[in-house]
């Protein structure tokens, strides 16, 4: 069951598997789809629940919100105040 763009439910005798469309980047087939297990549920319920995690918690941005986590910290490192002996 297709549920977005990227993810999908599928099941099998055991459990419900969340899957999400990755994109090869490598080898011969660079550039084709393949589908990527995220996890295994016991109900569609808990692997809905999972995806929207993983939709909120990993944003697309992700990537754009490390590189400013990590300008900031630099910034922060550059200050010529000291608070170690405050």
């Amino acid at each position: 069951m297709r549920i977005t763009d990227d993810y999908r439910i599928v099941t099998d005798r055991r459990s419900v598997i969340l899957q999400q469309k990755k994109v090869n980047t490598r080898g011969k087939s660079i550039g084709s789809e393949r589908w990527e297990a995220r996890g295994f549920y016991t109900t569609h319920k808990e692997a809905l629940t999972a995806m929207l995690n993983y939709k909120i918690l990993v944003p697309q941005e992700y990537h754009e919100v490390v590189n400013k986590i990590d300008e900031l910290m630099a910034i922060v490192e550059a200050l010529p105040i000291s608070c170690e002996n405050s």
